[in-house]
């Protein structure tokens, strides 16, 4: 089981043990969400939300993407490999979407339901997997799946625009090379592959009592050493925005409280629990992970992988030439282990957003 006084991404855990294929039972919760009933059961008790018309809305919507998402993983586990990118996209991008519903944005979807992202290959002939690149643009489902995740848009960058002036934009290129380091699903085939190491660190949150009903969070990386100072720096881990180093410890300001969950309350927003991403071994393995980035573009266990398949679904669709020689690189290995592996990974975190638990699917 989960350690009682480690802290997950969300304030419960729910440990399932699968016989057969968790895929399979995915899709069977999934499918769920069919049911207007059950569906306007998790807005209102998981998600606050208490409108009738917006709950009505809201349960509509989910159960015709959770339709599609269930249609598309079907579709893309019963053929050939190659061509499984595409229907996972979407289903993945469906599941998204119904994310962007149960963070409250259904208007917002209503408006925006194109991609919102651009693919570089139709201009740009790149010949290895990591050189690769997507772009982000401010309007659409996976710019509004990054807000619903994080709570806010990624910050602007300056581009040269028209006439050579810069401005200011929210236009984002994303190399392939700065998302595979992030996806745990891949991260032996990733150092294998490319000899390099994944950057995802492994850590600890914990809360402490420091007097009575005075609490704070502390923050750990047992895999660094004792001598934070310079090991660890700040810039390095968009998790430790707010806390400060104290007796080889990073750590908030104390609130008051009277239990583990009145704390995770008071931090609700003051913390960036959606950097946890969460390891599964086995039952009695499991532990935590934070991506090691100084990006101001942050990465939810979600964004990597979704736009590792985006790329992919348009590479199957646009340039059957490049796919060919992606699967004839050393990238082949871990393209095929990021079919399964990713997609179970993107699953348990969308659907533990989902129900606010911290999901935990394994096979025994």
């Amino acid at each position: 089981m989960l350690k009682s006084d480690l802290l997950v991404r969300y304030p419960t855990e729910d440990i399932c043990l699968i016989k057969l294929d968790p895929l399979e039972d995915f899709a069977s919760w999934i499918r769920g969400l069919r049911s207007k009933k059950y569906t306007a059961e998790i807005l209102r008790d998981k998600h606050g939300f208490s409108d009738t018309n917006k709950i009505c809305a809201s349960s509509r919507a989910i159960a015709a993407h959770a339709d599609c998402a269930v249609e598309f993983l079907d579709q893309a586990f019963s053929g050939p490999v190659r061509g499984s990118y595409l229907p996972i996209y979407y289903a993945m991008l469906d599941l998204a979407k119904i994310a962007v519903i149960f963070g409250g944005r259904v208007k917002e979807l209503q408006e925006q339901r194109l991609h919102g992202a651009g693919w570089s290959g139709i201009r740009c002939a790149s010949q290895d997997l990591l050189t690769d690149h997507i772009t982000l643009y401010d309007r659409g489902a996976i710019a509004l799946f990054y807000k619903t995740l994080v709570g806010n848009m990624w910050p602007k960058t300056l581009k040269k625009g028209k006439k050579g002036k810069w401005v200011n934009t929210y236009d984002r290129k994303i190399l392939l090379r700065d998302l595979y380091p992030f996806i745990n699903g891949v991260s032996v085939e990733y150092r294998r592959t490319y000899e390099k190491k994944e950057r995802l660190v492994s850590v600890e949150i914990r809360a402490q009592e420091v007097e009575q009903d005075l609490w704070r969070l502390e923050v750990t990386f047992p895999g660094l050493g004792k001598d934070l100072t310079s090991s660890v720096q700040k810039r390095e881990f968009r998790i430790l925005s707010g806390l400060k180093l104290e007796a080889g410890k990073y750590v908030t300001p104390t609130v008051p409280a009277t239990n583990v969950n009145e704390i995770r309350v008071k931090f609700c927003d003051r913390f960036r629990w959606f950097l946890i991403y969460l390891q599964v071994e086995h039952a009695n393995a499991i532990g935590t992970l934070t991506p090691q980035s100084n990006s101001t573009f942050l990465l939810p266990e979600e964004i990597p992988i979704l736009l590792a398949f985006f790329h992919l679904a348009n590479v199957v669709r646009y340039d059957p030439e490049r796919l060919a020689r992606l699967f004839d690189s050393k990238a082949c290995g871990m393209l095929e282990i990021l079919r399964k592996h990713g997609t179970y990974d993107f699953l348990i975190a969308v659907w533990s957003f989902f129900m606010k638990s911290q999901e935990v699917v394994l096979r025994v």
